[in-house]
């Protein structure tokens, strides 16, 4: 499982860091575009999760990607994995196959990160 980190503005949509997640993620994720990213909301310690299905789930799925990230993420501390990705597979009758891949969000007040 491999962790990174995004460092986005409070005033950000969830859009824009799907927008983050699929730069950081180049040239992996090049093939599709960002609103095709399914987000899970945790907020694990990365040596806590054992296998990703433990944690996800229908309540903690980031589904409206208008809500900022100063309403999605609130109360961040320390560096705990703060969101799980998912991402579509072409041309496969499952289209969704989720990575092993983790961020944590870092968060900036003031500055919107233009994407």
């Amino acid at each position: 499982m491999n962790v990174f980190d995004i460092i986005i503005g409070m005033d950000n949509d969830l859009s824009d860091l799907k927008e983050l997640i699929k730069e950081k993620r180049s040239p992996q994720f090049d093939s599709f575009a960002s609103f095709q990213l399914i987000l899970w909301h945790i907020n694990v310690d990365f040596s806590a999760i054992s296998t990703i299905n433990d944690i996800l789930s229908e309540e903690n799925e980031l589904i409206n990607s208008a809500n900022t990230v100063k309403e999605t993420f609130f109360n961040l501390k320390g560096k705990n994995v703060r969101v799980v990705i998912g991402v579509p597979i072409m041309n496969k009758p499952f289209p969704l196959n989720l990575l092993s891949d983790n961020i944590r969000v870092t968060t900036m007040k003031k500055n919107r990160v233009e994407t």
